[in-house]
């Protein structure tokens, strides 16, 4: 069984009852939290798991974890709004006495399906809307109006019941039943000529008649019979079976043919107990939603936690140390003695006074005969539902200060007993035999006993680690073992063994070595006080931290805000029912897990070419590149009253055949990025998982993964191919043309070349027509100095010499320069 280090919780005083009603836990929804009224008619929920308010100042829509108003500026006309409701992918509005109302592209058009301008209720009734107005009672299947059939009255319907297949209709003093292929009125004889239907609930054979004369009853279409005198505005039946009565004062429960306050926990006020009830929608065992006309709407979960606490007669004194479910009846052993719950109430109290050893009960097990065994602060004690037996140092016990019992599974007349510092003591056959240190046992404090399959014997040794006594031999396991003051261990279905440490977390032997899990991969706290298997999942309750579930691989934390009693487990077990019993500090919770799974959308998703919102009939197929970043925003539909965290966890899917990857660490984020770091189709899938260990649906979003164009196959090959014959092209022509140039310059040097041995020629045949040498005599010396401007030039001078002796200088000045002049020259 379940055992607790009892030495902190022997310190441990009374303490204040946890802040939850009977009733279960609420949110309270008003106007500052951005709700379009206090004033609410009515609270219905669409397929998409959207809830729609219909209040005196507008229509407000909570998608999730977003609240949105509609009102004037939305096409809504400044009259109360008595229903909303969702037909065929269509919201339609009934107003109070502006006519019929329906959304197109999140703006309210005027409708024509109706004539009458007040609208009295409006309901979808076998797959049509039913709406009854001053003018008419008729039916809209989406394209055509059809009138009420024969025998329906012409009266304004209020209300309007499903019941075993058939639908009832309230006027102000009748009901209209289905009959045959019409129907037939009963007008209902009140006492009071001034009583008007306000509300019908039909059970069975029972109609539940709400006037506001009072809550009457009529069984088999007897005479009415007055239940309650008050004004009863609107009725409803939970899915545990209590009916609910909303009424101008509050809400009510029916119990026993009298009216109980249907109160609030918490801190919540209690305005709502003064305020009109005007409607009560029952969506599940764990969500109620109730609309005031006056202080808002509230969100009710009465299901999920069931607390016992001071109020029910269940005087801790200090902590619940271990819990048993035996056939229907739940024991719970704690500070203040032995309590015994039956039926959800206390049906006996043991204590000192009664005959046991002691009131601190630190331990219990039962035999196969369902007789208790009791590890006391002063002894061990065996109780066979009539009387108590006692045992002591004087029977032969080693120690008074008994820290747990266990009895053996093998041999259901041997009784294993764990001490505080005398070890480990059997009682067969009415005879006590010690463990102790000299015997092998690691430790002589004893905190824990329970057994595996086998048959061996396992203890968890204070100080030492994990122990298995096979018979003959203690064995020791301590290797990995972070912390080995060890405070519990617990068996699981494939014999694996868990120990929870003082301050560690919890170790899981494998392969002879443990495998610590603290708090950083999702353990609620690192100081165990208790563990439980209930045959599919590990419970493991902390000091100070809630209470952790290992659920589909994950591990699922509960606490105070949740609903529980306590932030301090000792104690777990579970209930015929499958329901989990929760000790602690202040009480027991029995928690209800709902194995329903709730609806998470894809809100928006970014990716680097454009945004796509809102998206909630289908996922769209994402084209991307590698090393694209996608962000997806989701919104998971879940209305929990405590406000719990809800985690996501994703994991990416390949079209190929390798095998299915392992889902990623959860995290609080609702936006989801993704960057793929291949190529091929993948699928992102995503889920979410609230605190009260209920899971949502999988979101599938295909990938479609593609290479940049130019890197891709079927688009590189082309343009790559195409880039390189332009390179080798380019470098041919490029080559040829360098080619081509040469062979050009080479002829343009070989003319210039030419060109030039011409000219020297012209200039050597010019210069050859100059003087060679200067003539001179005895009284002057004559000097000439020729310098074209050109290669070849047109100018020239010449000496001659007379027969006298005297000398003729001729000097010629061509007009221009160059070969032409020259030539002319």
């Amino acid at each position: 069984m379940k055992k607790k280090y009892f030495v902190i919780f022997l310190l441990i005083t009374l303490s204040l009852s946890i802040l939850y009603s009977s009733n279960g836990a609420w949110k309270h929804y008003i106007y500052t939290d951005g709700i379009s009224s206090n004033y609410v008619f009515d609270i219905s929920k669409d397929e998409y798991d959207r809830i729609w308010a219909s209040t005196q100042n507008g229509v407000t829509l909570i998608d999730g974890s977003k609240i949105i108003k509609f009102g004037l500026d939305s096409g809504l006309p400044a009259s109360d709004i008595i229903k909303t409701i969702h037909f065929n992918n269509e919201t339609y509005v009934a107003t109070a006495n502006k006519g019929l109302f329906k959304l197109v592209k999140n703006h309210f058009q005027k409708t024509k399906i109706i004539k009458g301008s007040i609208i009295y209720t409006m309901e979808i009734i076998d797959e049509k809307i039913f709406i009854s107005t001053n003018l008419e009672n008729i039916t809209f299947d989406g394209d055509d109006v059809s009138f009420m059939g024969y025998g329906f009255p012409n009266d304004r319907v209020i209300d309007t019941y499903f019941n075993n297949g058939k639908t009832f209709y309230a006027s102000i003093d009748k009901i209209i039943e289905e009959k045959n292929d019409g129907y037939v009125a009963f007008k209902i004889d009140f006492p009071n000529d001034k009583t008007n239907i306000q509300a019908l609930l039909v059970d069975g054979e029972i109609e539940y008649i709400g006037t506001n004369k009072g809550l009457y009853t009529r069984l088999n279409k007897t005479k009415v019979k007055l239940v309650a005198n008050t004004n009863v505005l609107s009725l409803a039946k939970s899915l545990s079976g209590d009916y609910l009565v909303g009424t101008t004062k509050g809400i009510y429960k029916l119990v026993d043919g009298k009216l109980k306050s249907y109160t609030l926990g918490g801190l919540l006020h209690q305005a709502n107990i003064k305020s009109p009830v005007r409607d009560i929608e029952v969506i599940s065992s764990n969500e109620i939603w109730i609309s005031t006309f006056g202080v808002g709407f509230y969100l009710n979960d009465p299901g999920t936690f069931k607390n016992y606490s001071l109020n029910d007669n269940l005087n801790l004194k200090g902590m619940v140390f271990d819990v048993l479910f035996i056939k229907d009846k739940l024991f719970i052993a704690t500070k203040n003695g032995l309590f015994i719950y039956q039926d959800n109430k206390l049906v006996n109290h043991y204590t000192i006074k009664d005959g046991l050893p002691s009131n601190t009960i630190l331990d219990i097990d039962y035999n196969q005969k369902g007789e208790l065994w009791l590890a006391t602060t002063n002894g061990l004690c065996h109780f066979n539902n009539t009387k108590f037996k006692n045992y002591s140092t004087k029977e032969g016990l080693p120690s008074q200060l008994i820290t747990s019992v266990h009895i053996d599974k093998k041999n259901n007349s041997g009784i294993w007993i764990g001490s505080k510092n005398s070890g480990l003591t059997r009682l067969k056959d009415n005879q006590f035999f010690t463990f102790s240190m000299k015997d092998g046992l690691p430790s002589n404090h004893v905190t824990d006993i329970t057994q595996s399959s086998n048959g061996n014997i396992v203890i968890a040794c204070y100080k030492a680690g994990l122990t298995v006594y096979d018979g003959q031999d203690f064995t020791l396991f301590q290797e990995g073992l972070a912390d080995r003051r060890v405070i519990d261990v617990e068996v699981d279905s494939e014999d694996r063994l868990w120990v929870g440490t003082e301050s560690a977390g919890v170790g899981v032997l494998e392969d002879k070595k443990f495998k610590m899990i603290k708090d950083s991969d999702g353990l609620a706290h690192n100081e165990i006080f208790s563990l439980f298997y209930d045959e599919r999942r590990m419970w493991v309750g902390t000091f100070g931290g809630g209470v952790s579930c290992f659920i589909n691989d994950v591990w699922v934390t509960l606490r105070e805000s949740d609903g529980l009693n306590s932030n301090t487990i000792g104690a777990i077990a579970m209930l015929s029912d499958g329901k989990i019993a929760l000790g602690g500090e202040n009480g027991i919770s029995i928690f209800t897990m709902d194995n329903s799974s709730f609806k998470l959308y894809i809100d928006k998703i970014l990716t680097p070419n454009l945004e796509l919102e809102p998206i909630i009939e289908e996922e769209p197929q994402i084209f991307g590149i590698v090393n694209d970043r996608f962000f997806i925003d989701v919104n998971p539909m879940i209305y929990n009253p405590t406000g719990a965290d809800i985690n996501y966890r994703t994991r990416v899917l390949s079209d190929s055949n390798e095998p299915k990857v392992p889902w990623s660490d959860f995290g609080l984020s609702s936006q989801i990025s993704f960057v793929p770091e291949s190529v091929g189709k993948f699928e992102l899938e995503i889920q979410a998982v609230d605190n009260r260990m209920k899971f949502s649906n999988i979101i599938n979003i295909p990938f479609n993964i593609k290479r940049v164009w130019y890197l891709d196959p079927k688009t590189a090959i082309p343009f790559w191919g195409s880039i390189i014959l332009l390179i080798v092209f380019s470098i041919i022509s490029y080559m040829n043309y360098l080619k081509k140039s040469k062979e050009a310059q080479e002829l343009r040097d070989a003319e210039i070349a030419r060109k030039d041995a011409e000219m020297e020629e012209a200039r050597e045949f010019q210069q050859g027509l100059l003087p060679k040498n200067m003539p001179s005599n005895d009284n002057y010396e004559m000097i000439g100095f020729q310098q074209t401007a050109t290669e070849v030039g047109g100018d020239f001078f010449d000496f001659m010499k007379k027969e006298d002796g005297d000398w003729i200088a001729i000097c010629g000045d061509a007009t221009g320069h160059g070969l032409t002049s020259g030539n002319v020259v």
